[in-house]
């Protein structure tokens, strides 16, 4: 999925027209049922629409990102608490059923509508690390708010949650490098000894945000963990 993925990316961003004519339209009605839909699969797939388009526009996507408010959105998302989730699910579920079948289909509903706050919890993350990639400029602006908001979301019990913030933390680098190089991520001379150095912000946020959170939580899967621990060396040697 992530190869046709980046295949189609690589396909649209030379083709501005197919942009403005395809999804462009579609921008305003999605971020409608971003705003105010309660259905988390609406949700869930509207920020995949975002980020998406993100990842196709670049910085182009800065003027999307900053009217329809998409980073605000997605860390009001990352840090929903559960209990709101399971608050509705309660008033959804009479204990009065009349029968089991009536019981045993609430029940359902509510895993259903859980399992799609779970995953549209982690699609935030994931939709928040793409955003910053495309637009490092402005979610600089947002960088606090954000880390904070991961602060909360690595601890959290669901597996997808904490991948996706492995994986958001290694795009906030990133974006946190181009913001300090005009916009590109530098080249590097290969091996060692290191005689080049990332910029002193970049090495911060490094040592006292994404490597603490991965050497000191093994809530981290081990393979985001790795990759994460490793970002700063794979920045070097680009």
């Amino acid at each position: 999925q992530m190869c046709i993925r980046d295949r189609l990316i690589s396909a649209i961003k030379d083709r501005k027209d197919l942009i403005q004519s395809l999804f462009i339209p579609c921008v305003e009605p999605v971020y409608a049922n971003l705003k105010n839909t309660d259905d988390w699969e609406l949700k869930e797939g509207a920020f995949t629409f975002f980020y998406h388009l993100a990842a196709a526009l670049g910085e182009d996507f800065t003027l999307i990102l900053t009217q329809c408010n998409l980073l605000e959105l997605c860390i009001q998302d990352i840090t929903a608490e559960i209990s709101t989730q399971k608050q509705k699910n309660e008033e959804e579920f009479s204990i009065g059923s009349d029968t089991d079948e009536e019981a045993n289909g609430a029940k359902g509903g509510s895993s259903r509508q859980n399992n799609g706050f779970l995953d549209e919890k982690a699609t935030a993350v994931h939709a928040l690390g793409e955003f910053a990639l495309a637009c490092p400029t402005v979610t600089a602006q947002y960088f606090d708010k954000a880390c904070s908001a991961l602060d909360q979301a690595y601890i959290f019990y669901y597996d997808s949650v904490r991948s996706e913030v492995a994986i958001c933390y290694k795009n906030l680098v990133k974006s946190l490098t181009k913001l300090t190089s005009n916009g590109v991520i530098p080249t590097y001379a290969k091996g060692l000894p290191v005689t080049q150095r990332l910029n002193p912000k970049v090495e911060e946020f490094l040592k006292e945000d994404v490597l603490a959170v991965s050497y000191t939580h093994l809530t981290l899967p081990t393979i985001y963990s790795v990759q994460i621990s490793v970002v700063a060396v794979s920045l070097k040697k680009k």
